[in-house]
């Protein structure tokens, strides 16, 4: 258990905090170039342009910008482990709220592939439904939606540095900004 002495920005760090970090790290750089590679696929021009290819195109781009972001949280958590320090920079908060903002965008973009899929199982002649402009809106919506929910959270101090995990993270309470 990391401990803090109030006399020194000195941390107790268990030996398997450093393990761990790296290899959350080697997954998170994984992922990156899976999505990366999904990506081109997608964008290349043998892949045909159509709804189900943009809502996966969406799925990876949500899926890519999420894992930059815990990249950027787990390498601080890397630098403050070897260091053994425990501070809050000035990205802490910001990497947060970009955390939990794709977290959504990632969600949402999960519930479009499964709407889409049950109109067209279940609605298949309402073809205004699984157009791609319609698919298109819907994703600029949840972007929207997802870039904006959190703001509050940025202005009001909610998201607070956690010593133990050394991460910014909005604290679990029932309590609104």
């Amino acid at each position: 258990m990391a401990t803090f002495d109030n006399n020194s920005n000195i941390t107790d760090i268990e030996s398997w905090y450093i393990p761990m970090d790296i290899l959350r790290i080697v997954c998170i750089i994984i992922t990156i170039v899976i999505a990366l590679i999904l990506l081109a696929i997608i964008a290349s021009k043998q892949i045909p342009r159509t709804a189900p290819m943009m809502l996966m195109a969406n799925t990876c781009l949500s899926e890519l910008v999420c894992v930059c972001t815990a990249l950027g949280l787990a390498a601080f958590t890397l630098d403050n482990d070897l260091k053994r320090i425990q501070y809050q920079d000035s990205f802490c908060v910001f990497r947060a709220y970009i955390n939990y903002s794709m977290t959504v965008i990632q969600n949402h973009s999960y519930n479009l592939q499964a709407i889409y899929r049950y109109v067209t199982m279940v609605y298949p002649t309402r073809i205004f439904w699984q157009s791609w402009r319609l698919q298109l809106c819907l994703i600029i919506i949840t972007w929207i939606f997802g870039l904006v929910a959190f703001i509050p959270f940025l202005f009001t101090d909610y998201i607070k540095y956690n010593v133990e995990n050394q991460i910014c993270q909005a604290p679990f309470d029932f309590r609104l900004p």
